[in-house]
């Protein structure tokens, strides 16, 4: 797959505000980081200097899971900020993230979370894992709202 200059601008153009400042500029190709200024310029924006970080030896960062589906990363995500674990997606903003399917060639999506919420994060995630429901379940729960007064349906 050729990505070329056409492609970073119209993703960058598809961004909103927020997603476009938020993407990590260091990280692109020069090309990418051109259509990247000029799509800045044509909104008027303007990126505020970056806050002198801490110490990679004071907060680092591991990957708690990986997603080839952008929404799961979200979610898994939204998971962890509802605990109120920090963490982060990988390249959500990235213009090689296709919809909501990142390029195989490229990998995956990761959720970063500080190394030493690690355990507690995938403690969260696994206890938030969603088990199928059997169909006698969904009966039985659609049995237990219905309306008591109105009798059984059927008759």
């Amino acid at each position: 797959m050729n990505v070329d200059a056409e492609d970073f601008r119209r993703r960058y153009a598809e961004l909103n505000d927020v997603a476009l400042l938020d993407l990590n500029v260091d990280e692109l190709v020069e090309v990418a980081r051109q259509c990247y200024a000029a799509e800045l310029a044509r909104r008027g924006l303007h990126r505020e200097p970056e806050a002198p970080m801490e110490s990679p030896t004071e907060i680092e960062l591991v990957p708690v899971g990986e997603y080839t589906l952008l929404q799961e990363g979200q979610m898994a995500r939204m998971i962890l900020e509802s605990a109120g674990i920090p963490c982060r997606l990988e390249n959500e903003y990235s213009p090689y993230v296709r919809g909501i399917v990142v390029d195989p060639a490229l990998g995956r999506i990761r959720l970063l979370v500080a190394a030493n919420l690690l355990e507690e994060a995938r403690e969260c995630l696994a206890s938030s894992a969603c088990d199928p429901v059997s169909d006698e379940e969904l009966a039985r729960q659609a049995g237990a709202t219905s309306d008591p007064e109105a009798g059984e349906e059927g008759q």
